[in-house]
């Protein structure tokens, strides 16, 4: 029900949580007003005497009062600030006493039973990590699916905080384009592939995107699969890095940061089949498939990863596991050759038995319910979080010492400097046309070709920024930066314009036969981005409606 705005204290037992939806607001994205922020407040045990529920008991025993939004703890007697469109619930396993001040939209109190079995899991995957950092070997490789509207994101956002209460950095990787996420920590925008190192004190850092272009990964499955193949390696490459560099560094584990042992998290889309997942599972070396509120696909994974049919998955399990472990070899060849003078270590020694105690050396199909208290998204929602991302992104500034600072900008240049280009790939040839063991064999299937359209149908689209050196690395490299298009007008060139100006603009201006019309382009950039250092190339969605704001 709504609350008219006044003080309210809320007595809750344990294993239960109070939902709280805030305000609708769907306007324009500024910073909200003081009347129209939410305040939530964790008191100490045994304060906030009587108002509101009926459950008016506070904690059992003797624990102290604990309570948490989405796996992260709050702090006691601290003040948390929620402005419009949020929907998030405080969750205690000891009881605690709650303070809210401020207009919500919805608020009220409930169980949640599936906390208790996702909290297990938490425990499940620690004790990997930590066999993992114990062999030093790479962490769990997990991958959540599940129907929409199941809570794949609560469920990733959970899953990394208690990650990090455990004292671990997991790395998440975001493959669902659709933008329906409204956890600010894990909102990467629309149409874009992302992977980061979580940790909230330094969101945003060392961030790596890719854009895809498109909000249905079906819109070009082979351009999804070849992207995902470029964040695999990628992933790869700095967890083979980290755990070399950690264990040949002289420091101890407390002075170095080893985020090997954490693995990694990856979110797929909810139109994801069986054979994406399949696909997904062999491009990662996924070893853990956490399937949310889909029976269907539960079921028919654990018919090819069970027992009698995930023998070959599990051969394919163990080349990636002796990728992921045999690790030093590669890139140290004095270490190498100083282990091939002595003996091996234990858990290198033959062992019968070894292939059913490792974890990590099959793919485990692991179904959980639906996560309690999703709301469902509308076009409403959808729209904010697509908002949300944007004002994240350009719009909102950086308080450093009580100073703001600019995120962004505006720059003018003309279209002839740069060039425009798209990702696609589509076949020249029918599959039919193709060898049979096509589908098998590693080849490039990606192309790089220069916009041909219109360039002022790229008004208020995303952009995305490529330093590459060359246009046949486009596809190969991540993403510098995102921009926004905020205006394209045309200019006559000219008569006495500089020839090599002209040259570029006939070759690369989007295959613009008449080479006298050039145009002026308005964008909203990051500060990295400046005139001084145009980016060579930037990067058109697949569907450019769909990426416009």
């Amino acid at each position: 029900m709504a609350n008219s705005g006044n003080t309210r204290i809320y007595h809750l037992k344990a294993f239960r949580e109070l939902r709280i939806v805030t305000l609708e607001k769907y306007t324009k994205f500024e910073e909200e007003d003081e009347e129209e922020c939410v305040k939530v407040r964790l008191l100490p045990s045994g304060s906030g005497v009587g108002h509101k529920n009926e459950h008016n008991s506070s904690s059992s025993g003797g624990f102290p009062s604990t309570a948490e939004i989405f796996g992260r703890e709050l702090i006691i007697d601290k003040e948390y600030k929620f402005g419009c469109n949020q929907k998030f619930a405080i969750y205690t396993f000891t009881g605690c006493t709650i303070q809210i001040k401020g207009r919500t939209l919805q608020e009220y109190e409930s169980g949640n039973n599936t906390m208790k079995e996702y909290l297990s899991l938490s425990y499940t995957l620690d004790a990997y990590r930590k066999l993992a950092k114990k062999k030093k070997k790479i962490g769990p490789r997990v991958l959540i699916t599940g129907n929409n509207n199941s809570g794949k994101s609560s469920v990733s956002l959970i899953l990394l905080n208690y990650a990090l209460k455990s004292g671990f950095k997991p790395i998440f990787i975001e493959a669902d384009t659709k933008c329906t996420c409204d956890k600010i920590e894990l909102n990467r925008g629309p149409g874009i592939m992302s992977s980061f190192v979580y940790d909230p004190m330094n969101r945003m850092k060392c961030a790596l995107d890719y854009y895809f272009g498109y909000l249905d990964l079906n819109e070009d499955i082979n351009l999804y699969y070849h992207l995902n193949e470029c964040i695999s390696s990628c992933v790869h490459l700095m967890l083979l890095n980290n755990l070399n560099s950690v264990s040949s560094s002289a420091k101890t584990d407390a002075q170095q940061e080893g985020i090997y042992a954490a693995g990694f998290i990856l979110n797929v889309p909810s139109e994801a089949d069986h054979h994406v997942i399949n696909n997904l599972i062999e491009i990662y070396g996924i070893n853990i498939v956490i399937v949310i509120d889909n029976a269907f696909l539960h079921y028919s994974l654990k018919d090819q990863y069970g027992d009698d049919g995930g023998r070959r998955a599990a051969d394919r399990g163990r080349d990636y596991d002796r990728d992921y472990r045999g690790d030093t070899w590669r890139d140290s060849p004095p270490e190498a050759h100083r282990k091939g003078n002595t003996l091996p270590p234990e858990d290198e020694q033959p062992d019968n038995n070894k292939e059913t105690d490792d974890p990590v050396r099959r793919v485990e199909i692991v179904g959980m319910p639906k996560y309690e208290g999703v709301i469902p998204s509308d076009n409403n929602r959808i729209r904010y979080c697509k908002n949300l991302w944007y004002y994240q992104y350009f719009t909102k500034d950086i308080i450093v010492t009580k100073n703001l600072y600019r995120k962004s900008h505006v720059i003018s240049f003309r279209c002839s400097l740069t060039s425009f280009i798209k990702l696609d790939t589509n076949l020249a040839v029918p599959l039919s046309a193709l060898p049979a063991d096509a589908r098998d064999i590693q080849r490039e299937n990606v192309t790089v070709s220069l916009y041909n359209g219109n360039i002022t149908n790229l008004t208020n689209c995303i952009l995305g920024v490529s330093y590459s050196k060359g246009l046949n690395y486009v596809h190969l490299m991540n993403i510098a930066a995102f921009v926004h298009v905020q205006s394209v007008r045309q200019v006559e060139s000219e008569v006495g314009e500089e020839t090599e100006r002209s040259e570029k603009g006939a070759e690369e201006a989007q295959g613009n036969a008449d080479a006298k019309n050039d145009y002026v382009i308005e964008i909203l950039c990051p500060l990295s981005v400046t005139t001084k250092n145009l980016p060579p190339y930037f990067v058109v969605p697949g569907n450019a409606k769909q990426m416009k704001f």
